[in-house]
């Protein structure tokens, strides 16, 4: 049986140890799952679509999730990455949604995570996701 939006969050984000905080949000805004508390406003999706349809976006205006600015670190038609202090955020996309990854830096190697994030996104691609 195919698994829910809301477990792909649960156990291969957070249960995995990949993020603290996470999302997998439709590219037409829509909230398909997400960890509890952890919102994306309209506007932030847009920009995101935006930034991953044109990387100079992120590189000049930096991620913004859940109203915290992260300083780009990477800019990839399908992964996208950021730091702020202590906390980093992965993007990872598919061909209908995007994965929203928050991480403690202290605790996970954000190049690994971002691994797992395009790791996820490739396999709900394969499912035409």
């Amino acid at each position: 049986s195919a698994m829910s939006w809301q477990e792909y969050v649960d156990k291969n984000l957070i249960g995995s140890g990949v993020a603290g905080r996470a999302a997998i949000i439709g590219l037409d805004g829509s909230m398909l799952a997400s960890s509890q508390g952890f919102n994306v406003a309209k506007s932030e999706v847009k920009d995101i679509i935006a930034g991953f349809d044109d990387a100079s976006a992120f590189l000049a205006c930096g991620i913004v999730v859940n109203g915290v600015k992260y300083m780009t670190l990477k800019a990839e038609p399908r992964l996208a990455m950021g730091k702020k202090g202590g906390e980093g955020i992965i993007l990872g996309k598919t061909g209908r949604t995007f994965i929203v990854g928050i991480c403690d830096l202290d605790k996970v190697d954000i190049k690994h995570s971002g691994e797992m994030v395009l790791k996820l996104a490739d396999y709900l691609v394969e499912k035409n996701c």
